[in-house]
């Protein structure tokens, strides 16, 4: 797979792509770009294939890293009937893959929502809180945004994005 132009420049995004498996983790380091496992014991293979390629060692896991599903809104109960479907069409999706194939991953299968959202892999915030928790986590936390998670329309990532750019980044 070739893909053009790069996917990082010194003044834009990098890509970081997402994964559940020792595979993702080396695949992402052999396309040289950034790795966000579902969980951090991958983490390790990708820093190995770094290493191994000659490239830099990213060093361990950023602590406090979040690999969950945040997205913003400024009426959190009227976001979760509008966007509870599209988490837990995503959640059963890859759950059922996990089951298929025995993928370690934070997804399974729910029954409904509210299953959801008493847990922690999908969480709405107002911008304040999420603004709140990123400040605690110090000078090193991450923010890893999915605008389009589980196949919400491009209109609702947009909101989502711009909440954060104008509450949470200002």
């Amino acid at each position: 797979v070739q893909v053009s132009p790069k996917p990082e420049s010194k003044h834009g995004p990098g890509l970081t792509l997402g994964g559940s498996s020792e595979a993702a983790a080396r695949r992402a380091a052999r396309l040289g770009v950034g790795f966000m496992p579902s969980d951090v014991r991958y983490w390790d293979f990708y820093r190995d294939e770094l290493r191994g390629l000659g490239l830099a060692d990213p060093g361990p896991f950023p602590g406090g890293a979040d690999t969950g599903v945040v997205i913003l809104a400024d009426d959190v109960d009227a976001a979760w009937e509008q966007l509870g479907p599209f988490f837990l069409h995503e959640s059963n999706a890859y759950g059922a893959w996990r089951e298929a194939d025995d993928v370690e991953t934070s997804y399974r299968p729910v029954a409904d929502v509210s299953e959801l959202r008493n847990g922690e892999q999908y969480r709405i915030l107002t911008p304040e809180q999420w603004r709140s928790e990123l400040e605690a986590s110090g000078a090193f936390s991450v923010a890893v945004l999915h605008p389009l998670v589980g196949g919400i329309t491009p209109e609702l990532g947009w909101r989502h994005l711009q909440l954060f750019e104008q509450r949470v980044l200002s």
